[in-house]
């Protein structure tokens, strides 16, 4: 109530429109919900952060039709930054039309050149067309044109390594650590490198939790590896650390 009230008063306030939303898909309001960004995307023009709250709604609920429709009416505006899309790319991947898809995210990408989801989306659906070859050949430009991304370079190096490129893909993902320390993704990277070798991954992560000391997502990671072997004296250690 006090969000609708809130919109009465500011129906711009995007904030206030996902918080209300996601409260009532929350509680499986899902009609109310939509009802609520039929009124504020007004049609053909509306509030651009309704009609995108509008498009992912529509594609919780697999209505490709009425998602693609909404995305293509974002497109047809001005999409300074290529939010209409990068939606139409997600609708069109969800539809399993790759390579619709990789060209929507590319002219997204156009217009935010260093827009990581954008990227993640042209590289999902260029993978999912066979292109793997041609994805790693396109994150590796782009890693040279943002150096300083640390994002680019490890999405490249997953890449390579998905094609067992393991070494290279190990010396990205040191020197995102050597650029980054305090930043958990790039050790978990790491670990990901060995598969079939928990003290790799293990070393990996307690590296991570010697840098960043406390980190939670590692240290879960850390517990899973644990649990596994069953080293209760090492798991209990770690809890301790925690605390």
């Amino acid at each position: 109530d006090m969000y609708r009230r809130l919109m009465d008063l500011n129906p711009s306030l995007a904030v206030a429109t996902q918080e209300l939303v996601t409260r009532m898909v929350q509680d499986n309001e899902v009609d109310e919900a939509e009802a609520v960004l039929d009124k504020l995307t007004g049609g053909e023009a509306g509030n651009t952060a309704a009609e995108i709250l509008k498009i992912e709604l529509l594609l919780q609920r697999k209505d490709w039709p009425a998602a693609e429709a909404a995305a293509r009416r974002l497109v047809a505006g001005t999409d300074p930054n290529g939010v209409g899309a990068f939606q139409l790319g997600q609708v069109l991947e969800a539809r399993e039309q790759y390579a619709e898809a990789a060209q929507a995210y590319a002219e997204a990408l156009e217009k935010s050149t260093n827009n990581l989801r954008m990227m993640q989306g042209l590289a999902r659906t260029m993978n999912a067309q066979g292109k793997q070859v041609e994805t790693i050949a396109f994150l590796r430009r782009r890693a040279a044109d943002f150096p300083d991304n640390t994002g680019i370079r490890l999405m490249l190096g997953g890449a390579l390594a998905d094609r067992d490129e393991t070494a290279e893909a190990l010396r990205i993902f040191e020197s995102v650590i050597e650029d980054q320390p305090d930043q958990s993704p790039p050790y978990v990277a790491v670990a990901s490198l060995f598969p079939d070798d928990a003290d790799k991954r293990i070393a990996a992560y307690r590296r991570g939790l010697a840098a960043v000391p406390g980190n939670l997502p590692i240290a879960s990671l850390l517990v899973d590896e644990y649990q596994r072997l069953d080293r209760v004296d090492d798991l209990i250690a770690l809890y301790e650390e925690l605390l």
